[in-house]
């Protein structure tokens, strides 16, 4: 339209909240991801491990059910630290990486590659609430197949099992949390600054399997060179051990101490702050 035409007029209807802007972006950015069919396929077989788990609790808390496969209680696992331990970390490290890989990777990079960015960061969303839309994402899918089953877990095994059970077991729903939360902020930190650094869906998915892969094979090299293991500070999934033996209790079979995932997990999601924060710009300077 012409601006000496002047017969345009600013939008007049009902703006979004800025505190909820960011639902807008994330809102759009799940049905574009769901739109692919490997990763409703995902999506959906990340559910089977909870409803095995949900099956074996049942079975174990149900004497006549035993009783009709000629089973006791004491012949299966127990269901305690351990159990969930083990649980949640195949559902958070398996299909939660693997979801990351197929949908973290094109949150950002889409808009970089189309020139889309300038466009949404010149409408009422700063840079802050475009990041956290992105975050909303991940956070949103990873939390209904990891921490969300995992606490629903936890609450049948109360219900079904012995007096007791519950007073003697009460860390475990906030060590649920607090891993997979942990978990999932370090995979999203990391999938969108791949996507930041790459801007090309296919070279950041190359990126995020290298940070994990490349970080463990430094860490082992760093180790066997020096001979100590602090290398498993590059070490992502050494970490994570670490921390979620510290959270849940149990004896300590990781490298590294209980102290160390604490610091190192904090920088490393500050530095992939600090590449979204350098390479998401409004405008750029073509020289």
């Amino acid at each position: 339209m012409a601006v000496y035409d002047r017969s345009y007029a600013p939008y007049a209807g009902a703006w979004t909240a800025p505190a909820s802007r960011f639902r807008v972006l994330a809102r759009y950015a799940l049905s574009e991801l769901f739109e692919g069919r490997l990763t409703t396929i995902v999506f959906t077989a990340a559910f089977a491990m909870p409803l095995g788990g949900a099956a074996f609790i049942y079975v174990r808390t149900n004497a006549k059910l035993l009783a009709q496969i000629g089973a006791s209680g004491g012949q299966l696992s127990a269901i305690d630290t351990t159990f969930f331990l083990g649980l949640m970390s195949w559902q958070s490290f398996l299909f939660g990486g693997l979801l990351t890989l197929l949908c973290g990777p094109q949150l950002i990079s889409r808009d970089l590659a189309n020139g889309a960015l300038p466009l949404i960061l010149s409408r009422p969303v700063t840079k802050t609430q475009y990041v956290v839309g992105k975050l909303a994402v991940l956070f949103g899918l990873l939390s209904v197949i990891t921490w969300i089953p995992g606490l629903l877990l936890f609450a049948l095994q109360a219900s079904l099992g012995e007096d007791g059970w519950f007073a003697a077991h009460a860390r475990i729903p906030f060590a649920i949390v607090a891993g997979c939360g942990l978990w999932i902020a370090v995979l999203s930190l990391l999938a969108l600054a791949a996507s930041a650094l790459a801007g090309r869906k296919v070279t950041a998915q190359a990126m995020l399997v290298g940070a994990v892969l490349g970080g463990a094979w430094a860490g082992n090299l760093v180790n066997a060179v020096f001979d100590t293991a602090w290398g498993h500070l590059l070490n992502v999934p050494e970490l994570m051990r670490a921390l979620l033996e510290g959270l849940y209790g149990v004896p300590l079979e990781a490298p590294l101490p209980h102290a160390a995932p604490w610091i190192a997990i904090p920088a490393l999601c500050g530095l992939c702050l600090l590449v979204l924060s350098r390479r998401l710009k409004a405008k750029e300077v073509v020289r």
